[in-house]
């Protein structure tokens, strides 16, 4: 913020109308853009950093692993087809910390009836200790 105030400064110290009318308009308008650029930018940034995230609905479920079972070390393909039949539209898997996760993501559109079932088929899958609502904000 401290730079744009600066240009405005300069630009203010060379606008004076009553020596260079045309100058003093032109940068008039070079200040009222930049003045306008640097409100918008940090709104746009916050908004999608912040807000956005905050108010979106939850898009996918969050499988927790059994980081011992070991049972998907060879990919997730066959897991990513099965429910896909439920409504899934992508399956990834999410390790860190010694905390593996299945990021199961459905549509915006998906029943209330199918998101359950969704659940309950994720919640059956070999290795699956418990399958939580993630919302965009908490999902990696």
């Amino acid at each position: 913020m401290l730079l744009p105030s600066a240009v405005l400064l300069l630009i203010a110290a060379r606008a004076d109308p009553r020596r260079r009318l045309v100058e003093a308009r032109v940068l008039g308008v070079a200040g009222a853009f930049l003045a306008l650029g640097a409100t918008i930018g940090p709104t746009v940034f916050v908004w999608d950093l912040v807000v956005a995230p905050a108010v979106a609905k939850p898009h996918a479920y969050r499988a927790l692993l059994d980081p011992e079972d070991g049972h998907y070390d060879r990919g997730i393909g066959d897991v990513r087809e099965l429910l896909r039949g439920f409504g899934a539209t992508d399956v990834g898997e999410l390790s860190g910390g010694g905390i593996a996760f299945l990021e199961v993501d459905f549509p915006e559109g998906l029943s209330r009836q199918e998101r359950v079932r969704l659940k309950e088929k994720a919640a059956q899958l070999p290795g699956v200790e418990k399958v939580e609502l993630c919302g965009a904000s908490d999902c990696w």
